[in-house]
């Protein structure tokens, strides 16, 4: 199970320990630096407006070169080599952050049940044991979420 807690700054932990880190810089949008071991895999831009919503990469050096499409609904598409990623949001269900890998559930994302002042907590867990895979299923997600409203 992966743990996301975000004040300004993201921290991903996966079991208890150190996983991944993102940086956020809030401006015209939100660019997000990820980073993984001190080294930078990934660097996007966000930018959302009542229902619009654009994603830009930016940089990345990660070994599964990806692209973001939007193709409809509500959140973009991830594809890498002969893959795709897709988002669901399902408001009644819990969690309600599905993500599908080539139309296969693999991940489910929600709010966790602790308090949090000032910030947003969530977990995933996932059907993959791939730590390369989740990475790319975290900066799918983490890449679209938007700034505090």
């Amino acid at each position: 199970m992966f743990t996301i807690e975000q004040v300004d700054d993201i921290i991903i932990k996966k079991d208890g320990i150190d996983f991944m880190k993102v940086k956020r810089k809030f401006g015209w949008g939100v660019t997000s630096r990820f980073y993984r071991n001190d080294n930078l895999l990934l660097e996007t831009w966000l930018f959302t407006a009542a229902f619009y919503m654009k994603v830009k990469v930016k940089t990345q050096s990660i070994p599964q070169v990806i692209e973001m499409r939007k193709e409809g609904g509500q959140f973009y598409k991830m594809y890498y080599g002969d893959n795709d990623l897709s988002l669901e949001l399902k408001y009644f269900r819990k969690p309600p952050f599905i993500i599908y890998k080539n139309a296969f559930e693999v991940a489910k994302i929600g709010p966790q049940r602790l308090v949090t002042f000032g910030g947003r907590s969530f977990k995933m867990e996932s059907d993959i044991k791939d730590d390369d895979e989740n990475t790319l299923l975290l900066m799918f997600f983490l890449m679209q979420l938007r700034e505090f409203s």
